[in-house]
């Protein structure tokens, strides 16, 4: 198995997604895990029951931070891309000849799919870890409860 846990595995993605994942959706997380984890700290330091309160979530937020480090550095390491690119230029081959009017352009598609995403997909990212590290969204959704059910 390339990527995945139980029940779910990455294994058949393209190497534009591996790219698009090393190069701006990890990166992404990685930089807003620390800053997030950064500006805990600094409050977590200066008052024992500030630190209780977020312990969990900075815990969260680290195995997150070391998860996604570690993807980087293990598909970067065994050239991931590169291999599962060597796979598409079989596949192309195979499409080439069997099947050239259905799918003649599905990996230029891709290609030119995930390279339109890429910095969508760092964003997507950054978004996901304000709320993921904010208090926000369970205050918002808190108050969305007690209006409901005051009505």
């Amino acid at each position: 198995m390339i990527l995945g846990y139980p029940g779910r595995t990455n294994r058949w993605v393209s190497s534009h997604w591996v790219d698009q994942q090393v190069k701006y959706g990890y990166p992404a997380w990685v930089e807003a895990s620390k800053t997030a984890m950064d500006a805990m700290k600094a409050h977590m330091d200066k008052d024992k029951a500030v630190r209780l309160k977020y312990a969990s979530r900075y815990a969260g937020l680290a195995n997150y931070w070391k998860n996604r480090q570690g993807m980087i550095n293990a598909l970067t390491a065994h050239k991931t891309a590169d291999l599962k690119c060597c796979r598409k230029s079989s596949l192309f081959g195979l499409i080439r000849l069997k099947n050239k009017a259905e799918y003649g352009n599905v990996l230029s598609d891709l290609a030119t799919y995930f390279e339109k995403t890429n910095h969508e997909a760092a964003n997507h990212n950054y978004l996901l870890l304000f709320f993921r590290a904010s208090r926000i969204v369970p205050q918002a959704n808190g108050y969305v409860k007690t209006t409901q059910y005051l009505s």
